[in-house]
């Protein structure tokens, strides 16, 4: 036995509902995807202000002074090249053994 569903009884069925409302979400989220904004980049003082807050324990170099580090970018060749350039305290601890004050996610 086969039925013949016609147009009219489509059209007030919930199936049609969830249809246009699938679709109706789908181009709302491609088209605010596509507008929205570039996320804006913190800068360090914002990402890692939670650092240092706690007293820094004798005998330990604190988290703020090994931050002291700017990536330099020089061209050699047809190559860019990323280096690390230290302030005068971090370069001080080079071979160096110390001690972090902190803890680890294993």
């Amino acid at each position: 036995m086969t039925s013949k569903i016609s147009l009219r009884q489509f059209s007030a069925s919930p199936w049609r509902l969830a249809l246009v409302s699938l679709l109706a979400l789908f181009f709302l989220l491609s088209n605010t995807a596509a507008v929205a904004a570039p996320a804006e980049k913190l800068p360090d003082e914002k990402l890692y202000s939670f650092i240092g807050k706690d007293p820094v324990p004798a005998g330990t170099v604190p988290w703020q002074l090994l931050r002291q580090v700017t990536l330099i970018e020089e061209k050699q060749g047809d190559k860019m090249i990323a280096r690390p350039e230290f302030v005068a305290a971090v370069r001080a601890l080079d071979k160096k053994e110390v001690k972090l004050y902190g803890f680890v996610f294993p």
